[in-house]
């Protein structure tokens, strides 16, 4: 379980790196933040010690926060008796399923690109095997809530299927939207940096 909510903070803490380099145009007046923000993707050791450091915190406050949530949807689906650990076990145990594929992919990115900028110049193709981890990790919630717990049918597909799944549809359908402006303010960031190393 420590291991699997460990790839769950990982994960989340590297999908953040881009969520953080798509607000760098709001930082264009105070280059410390845009270089602060540009060494987690200019070379991969700051990416990764990043995705470490902050992945055990996303991996305590998902254990507490997601797991209440899962109980919450659970007990909402007419499931008597339900133990918060044991929510919790079962939504650090679903989310492995995108968690591990998506840091698998984070160090099939290490050996085929030179730095963290050059994935997101093709990010489009990443995002689609992700969401298709994402897709499985509803199914496997939705399959681990009905086995451990009685539930009302048509409200756990609601709530641990249909919903998490229009979500993340929804999200990838915005991220879709977002990359190009991502990739220019990336580019105009990284200009900009390098008329700041050369006048």
């Amino acid at each position: 379980i420590i291991v699997c909510a460990l790839f769950m903070g990982i994960a989340t803490s590297m999908n953040s790196v881009g969520q953080l380099i798509s607000t760098l145009g709001n930082f264009n007046s105070i280059p410390l933040i845009q270089q602060q923000y540009l060494m987690l993707i200019d070379g991969w050791g700051n990416y990764w010690q990043r995705a470490f450091i902050s992945g055990v915190v996303y991996a305590v406050l998902l254990w507490f926060t997601g797991g209440w949530w899962y109980e919450v949807r659970l007990r909402f689906c007419k499931a008597k008796e339900v133990d918060l650990d044991d929510a919790r076990r079962l939504y650090v145990m679903q989310e492995f399923v995108c968690s591990a594929p998506f840091v698998i992919m984070g160090v099939l990115q290490f050996f085929m690109y030179a730095n963290y900028a050059q994935v997101l110049q093709s990010k489009t193709i990443w995002i689609s095997i992700a969401l298709f981890f994402v897709i499985w990790s509803c199914w496997t919630s939705y399959m681990a809530a009905t086995t451990a717990y009685q539930l009302s049918k048509i409200k756990a597909m609601l709530f641990f299927l249909l919903l998490p799944m229009a979500f993340y549809i929804a999200v990838f359908i915005f991220q879709l939207q977002q990359f190009d402006t991502m990739q220019d303010i990336l580019n105009s960031a990284l200009r900009e940096q390098m008329l700041l190393i050369n006048p």
